[in-house]
């Protein structure tokens, strides 16, 4: 008589999406998203301000955060500090991932070498041509390679297994008044985005002077508050294109005074008019 052992099914990675190594030789800045799946980002040198909702850390080498799903996170990194940063994205089932809410991880020489071997794996897929960047471009190349994603899939779970069994303690991230006010801010923005809110309104609903506000977008996001509430509205705007809503009806839902308006920032800021877009997509 046989006895089966089944295995624990709360785990699983069933898709990448990113998978890349940013090499950060100037000041860079990406003023942030959410998405409904998980990012990690492993500082493999140098360091980089990470925020995520209204929280905000100083990411230093050999550190690890995660971003759960639907999380708003944005990163800078400094003129000052070349980095080199590890970022990968991935959806999961199960509740195993819970663990890793908001938390940071120093990892030990073993976590670091288990998370450099899949760096190492990426890599042996082909290297990306010299001045091509892509965020998928490793996974492109996978993604030829019989097998290769589940070998990914594999070795990334037996990562996060090993460090979710590990006794390192997790760095919490900092909570403060700016932070705060950001965090705000940017729901006040997302819940208004088919008004046509101005640096005033904004600034009066969270409590602040306009200029104050101003401070607090350069540190934390490196854009004017009229940019990040127009990069938002495009990024809205690129998911209501590709689900086939009328542009009359996005440049309305999305408080534009008319649909030229919106058509002319939209190509400003993607370099390709809506139905280019769509097209596209």
């Amino acid at each position: 008589m046989w006895t089966a052992y089944e295995a624990d099914d709360n785990f699983k990675i069933c898709a990448f999406y990113s998978a890349f190594v940013r090499m950060c030789r100037h000041e860079y800045f990406f003023p942030g998203e959410a998405h409904d799946f998980w990012e990690i980002i492993y500082c493999i040198k140098g360091s980089a301000c990470v925020s995520a909702d209204d929280r905000v850390l100083n990411l230093t080498e050999n550190q690890i955060i995660f971003h759960k799903p639907m999380e708003f996170h944005s990163l800078r990194v400094m003129p000052d500090t070349p980095s080199d940063l590890f970022i990968m994205s991935f959806k999961t089932e199960g509740e195993f991932m819970k663990a890793f809410e908001g938390k940071v991880f120093f990892l030990n020489p073993d976590h670091k070498r288990s998370l450099m071997d899949i760096v190492a794996f990426l890599k042996s897929g082909g290297e990306r041509q010299k001045g091509e960047f892509l965020p998928t471009a490793y996974l492109d190349k996978m993604s030829c390679i019989p097998y290769a994603l589940n070998t990914l899939r594999n070795i990334t779970e037996n990562f996060l297994i090993s460090l979710s069994q590990s006794n390192a303690a997790p760095t919490q991230l900092v909570k403060t008044m700016e932070t705060s006010i950001y965090a705000a801010a940017l729901r006040i923005i997302d819940e208004s985005v088919s008004e046509r809110i101005t640096v005033e309104q904004l600034s009066r609903r969270c409590n602040v002077s306009s200029a104050y506000l101003k401070k607090i977008f350069d540190k934390y996001n490196g854009l004017g508050i009229h940019e990040y509430i127009l990069k938002n509205k495009i990024s809205i705007a690129k998911q209501m294109l590709l689900s086939g809503e009328p542009v009359t009806e996005i440049a309305d839902n999305l408080g534009f005074s008319n649909q030229h308006y919106f058509s002319t920032a939209f190509k400003r800021e993607t370099g390709l008019t809506p139905s280019q877009y769509r097209k596209n997509g």
